[in-house]
């Protein structure tokens, strides 16, 4: 085996020699893992068992992919990539292998776990074309062009191609391992799946006919169109459309949407509004997340918190699974990051950057750095050995150019290493002293018992601690004895001599050497020890305690005086939580001892005699978590509409249990409903009639159900008010107007009338049938009649009507008059010899018709005549002085003088 060289940048270089040993003993655990392979033991397990609780990350700038550790954030490798510098570097796991893609150029490059190096790289992929893993072997999507593609990830060779001629959506890969992709113009969803017998691609479609505008995602393992044009989702349940789910999510809005989401409800990113939207099959939701034109990237879902990645603010939002934000957001970097769940953990990376972030389910974040842990720049050469061709691997059989084997090792070849049952990244230094030992003296005997090194930072998987050998050592006779213990904080020493005083000591080891030792107080064997309790039990209760009982401890001749309990929390030290009991019975209850819900606990038992000689410690009861009935839901609100109460809480305090299901009652003959998410809805319920709502928490511990406390209040489901209205002009200027009500069952409303925006009547309790008018309006004007009823549920506005008030009418005519003038001077009829005038009479605003006209003076009449004309000239008159005047059909006219 060639010597592993890992070139890095001058900001990867290593800073301290002693990391060497860490690639050593890198590169001597992947040669085990090969051996173990050639004998039998497949070594794929041993490489992928590396990288168990691990994820790469990426140094785009640089080139570089690193792998961290997700439990304490520590960076244990890098790789150089040869032409990755500026580029988009993502690490691809397929089977057993890790392939480099780079999505800027398209290179894939097959990364060998045995000596970190590039073995084969490629040009498959490039802009527009999607590479996922499907099982042990790797697709290929160009979408562009409608074709997919399936690769050995070995030899990255193309094994079945399949063209679809229509364009396509990124591959999602379902719960049975089959990949589906979409086909808009197909109207098909497209699934797509490997034959090992055939060695080709399958394909199978389902019927869907999405809209213009969609994406595909897997949601708990299904696979679920999200239409953007109708602004819904549909699952696929056992290959079958399920009804599409209206989701308020608007065809302008630009969405982010996670490839694949663990659970029933999938996060979208509405980019132009700023809005999350939750996907559910029972309650959509639409939450504003206070950032207008900010980009967002895909929000991806981890126990029980929605992560949100802000990329134009660099900064990560924590909302929980009801849209409400629960946490300050946290600051990734200077622009776009990644985000991704993967072996168990939540990886945060700014691939241009140094951000870089992981988190478990209990949403406790972890810097990685990854510009300060650094791996020397040569790793040390194992011995050569010689390796067998392996008994079988899948991705070799289709692969037109296998790489090459050496042959067998003869039979004089040394036995095979046994292949490790995990893969620990190899500690630095020893590790410190137990931090506590404690020995307890029994009949020619004494119990020992530690707690780990507080300096322990090397994990497996990210799970738990790497074990550790402890060695045991006192002094007996003059002699040093010792023991060696895997994996456990507690031994028992036999063969001491009862009443001599000894004094143990326990310190750790690892590969990295013998840590310092730390001493018990001394401990002096005793016949007249009591003998340990036996058959310790505990059960839990259902009211969050814990009866824990006993048998009799063997006093051997000598009462006993009492007994001590004390609980364990894991693997941790004991704390005492009762002594001084004459019964053999105990309950516990949290608070009690320091017992804390929600942690585990196992019980052990000692016994007391009447010398005051204490008894080793009974073995332990089965571990009980320590729990009790949930406490009730919070922010109970229901919301009434037509027929339908909605019903939202929040979640209550669990009380150390896990939680079963929500248990919703109504009254009046509801079905009571049981489930998992924080807000439900019932309907076809009787409008205007009061209902009872309540919700409880179940929760399990230890095997019980316990129902929690209670939350309820009363709902009344209803709509909002019917309303018409009628309008007529009446009478100058006026218009009547009157509406007709329906309350829908509803209850109590309020009516309003308005005309032409202006409110003319009410607000007032509303009837069934209300009159009105409204006048000293304007000539031939529309005016707009329209009623409003509003109630609990609503507003209502009627129609609207715009009846037309009376025209003008003409003005009256001028009264009638009469004007007198005098004419020319003329000879008198009766005497010649006088002077007369005519009067001249004009007749205004007389009808039609003959009209008497009537001459008189201070004597009365002296002429009169008919004359159908408005002029006439009669009426002679010759007396100096004398005022004249005259009477038209009773109209008279002025006056005037001779």
């Amino acid at each position: 085996m060639a010597t592993v060289s890992i070139p890095l940048t001058k900001r990867f270089e290593s800073r301290r020699a002693s990391r060497a040993f860490v690639a050593a003993a890198l590169s001597v655990f992947v040669l085990m893992g090969t051996l173990a392979y050639v004998y039998g033991a497949p070594a794929s397990n041993a490489l992928l068992n590396l990288l168990d609780g691990k994820a790469w990350f990426s140094d785009d700038e640089n080139g570089v992919v690193m792998l961290a550790n997700g439990a304490s954030g520590v960076v244990d490798t890098r790789v150089k990539i040869p032409g990755g510098e500026n580029g988009e570097l993502r690490v691809l796991r397929v089977g057993k292998h890790s392939i480099v893609i780079n999505d800027r150029t398209g290179q894939a490059s097959r990364l060998d776990l045995s000596n970190l190096q590039i073995s084969v790289s490629k040009q498959i992929a490039g802009k527009g074309v999607d590479v996922i893993a499907l099982g042990s072997r790797m697709l290929v999507v160009n979408k562009a062009k409608g074709s997919v593609e399936v690769f050995n990830a070995s030899s990255l060779t193309p094994l079945s191609k399949l063209s679809f001629g229509n364009p396509l959506t990124r591959a999602v890969v379902d719960s049975e391992g089959v990949a589906w992709v979409a086909d808009a113009k197909a109207g098909q969803l497209i699934s797509v799946h490997y034959d090992e017998s055939t060695k080709k691609l399958v394909r199978g479609s389902v019927k869907v006919n999405p809209g213009p505008q969609f994406e595909l995602a897997a949601v708990d393992g299904a696979p679920t169109l999200v239409d953007l044009g109708a602004q819904s989702i549909v699952t696929l349940k056992n290959r079958t459309p399920a009804k599409p789910v209206s989701i308020p999510l608007r065809s302008n809005e630009s969405p982010a949407i996670s490839r694949s989401i663990e659970g029933k409800t999938l996060p979208i990113a509405a980019n132009s509004a700023g809005v999350l939207v939750l996907a559910t099959p029972d309650q959509p939701s639409r939450t504003d997340l206070g950032r207008p034109g900010n980009e967002f990237g895909p929000p991806v879902t981890f126990g029980d918190r929605i992560y949100v990645p802000d990329l134009t603010a660099g900064e990560l939002l924590i909302l929980d699974t009801a849209g409400n934000m629960v946490e300050s957001s946290r600051k990734i970097g200077n622009g776009p990051f990644s985000l991704r769940v993967e072996e168990g953990f939540l990886w945060v990376d700014d691939t241009k950057g140094e951000g870089a972030f992981v988190a478990g389910p209990d949403g406790k974040f972890r810097q990685v750095d990854k510009g300060r842990e650094e791996v020397p720049d040569n790793v040390v050469e194992p011995a050569p050995v010689d390796l067998p061709e392996p008994i079988s691997d899948p991705d070799r059989a289709d692969d037109p150019n296998p790489p090459d084997v050496s042959p067998v090792p003869g039979p004089d070849a040394p036995p095979p290493p046994p292949a490790p049952a995990s893969s620990p990244t190899a500690p630095e230094v020893a590790p410190d002293a137990p931090a506590s030992v404690t020995a307890v003296a029994g009949n020619q005997s004494a119990v020992i018992s530690w707690t780990q090194p507080t300096s322990y930072p090397v994990w497996t998987g990210g799970l738990r601690p790497v074990p550790l050998d402890y060695k045991i050592q006192w002094t007996d006779r003059g002699r040093t004895q010792e023991k060696i213990v895997h994996d456990a904080l507690e031994t028992t020493v036999e063969g001491l001599t009862n009443g001599t005083t000894y004094s143990f000591s326990v310190s750790a080891l690892n590969s990295a050497g013998e840590g310092p030792a730390r001493k018990s107080e001394p401990a002096t064997p005793s016949s007249e020890v009591p003998g340990p309790p036996t058959a310790v039990a505990a059960k839990a209760t259902a009211s969050g305690e814990v009866n824990i009982s006993w048998k009799a401890a063997n006093g051997r001749g000598r009462p006993i005086n009492g007994y001590s309990v004390s609980a364990s929390e894991g693997s941790g030290a004991a704390q005492q939580i009762a002594s001084g009991l004459t019964a053999t019975t105990f309950r516990a209850a949290a608070g009690a001892g320091g017992l804390e819900l929600g942690k585990s606990y196992t019980f052990t038992v000692v016994a007391l005699n009447d010398l005051e000689r204490v008894s080793i410690e009974s073995a332990p009861s089965a571990e009980i978590r320590m729990a009790k009935a949930a406490a009730a839901p919070g922010g109970f609100t229901a919301t009434g509409s037509s027929q339908t109460v909605q019903l939202s809480w929040t979640a209550p305090n669990l009380n150390g249990g896990t939680l079963v299901d929500y248990v919703v009652t109504g009254t009046n003959g509801l079905q009571s409903k049981n489930l998992t998410g924080t807000s439900t809805s019932f309907t076809g319920l009787s409008n205007g009639v009061a209902y009872t709502f309540g919700v409880t928490a179940r929760t399990s511990a230890n095997g019980l159900t316990m129902t929690g406390a209670s939350a309820s209040l009363a709902a009344t489901p209803g709509t909002a008010p019917a309303i018409s209205v009628s309008a007529n002009a009446a009478g100058d200027r006026t218009i009547n107007w009157s509406y007709s009500f329906n309350a829908n069952s509803s209850g109590a409303a309020t009516c309003t009338v308005f005309r032409s925006g202006t409110q003319i009547w009410g607000p007032a309790p509303c009837q069934g049938s209300v009159s009105g008018s409204t006048g000293g309006l304007a000539y031939s004007t529309n005016y707009e009649i329209f009623a409003r009823a509003q109630n609990q549920f609503g507003t209502t506005d009627s129609n609207r009507v715009s009846p037309r008030t009376n025209d003008a009418p003409p003005p009256p005519p001028p009264p009638p008059s009469v004007s007198l003038g005098l004419g020319k001077s003329e000879p008198c009829d009766s005497r010649p010899s006088a002077t007369c005038r005519r009067l001249t009479v004009t007749k205004h605003n007389f009808p039609p018709g003959s009209r008497t006209v009537s001459c008189q003076n201070g004597s009365g009449q002296f002429y009169s005549y008919s004359t159908p004309n408005d002029y006439s000239a009669v009426c002679h008159y010759g007396v100096l002085n004398s005022q004249v005047w005259v009477v038209v059909n009773g109209v008279e006219s002025n006056r005037v003088s001779f």
